[in-house]
């Protein structure tokens, strides 16, 4: 990674697990999974909190949580996750901010996530 512009070390998370092909029985699961985390989620929102910020990713029962949040916002999320049934890990990817208010007072620019996002990297 050090030849790629604007990453540094640091920031690469290598998570790749070698093994075969997941099983339509296993990604149905994991979809259901995605689905009811992120409405948990949504739920939060009545506490400050936006779902909008956080994009989830399921893959055999671990919940991959990405986004632009403050670190006590994240805290509330991974322990939310924790509890959802069928969640077997939490894998935060947070990239952390400073400030509050409606939807963590965020404004303008993203960073590397949102880089991501907006060309369907993630």
């Amino acid at each position: 990674m050090r030849g790629v512009e604007n990453v540094r070390a640091d920031e690469v998370v290598n998570q790749v697990q070698i093994g075969g092909p997941s099983s339509l029985p296993t990604r149905t699961a994991d979809t259901l999974l995605t689905a009811r985390v992120k409405s948990v989620l949504c739920v939060l929102q009545e506490e400050g909190f936006s779902c909008l910020t956080v994009k989830v990713v399921t893959e055999k029962g671990t919940v991959y949580l990405l986004g632009l949040v403050t670190r006590e916002q994240a805290a509330i999320a991974v322990e939310t996750v924790r509890k959802v049934p069928g969640v077997l890990r939490v894998a935060r990817f947070f990239e952390y901010r400073e400030g509050a208010g409606e939807y963590g007072g965020w404004r303008g620019r993203w960073g590397r996530f949102s880089y991501l996002l907006r060309r369907g990297l993630w």
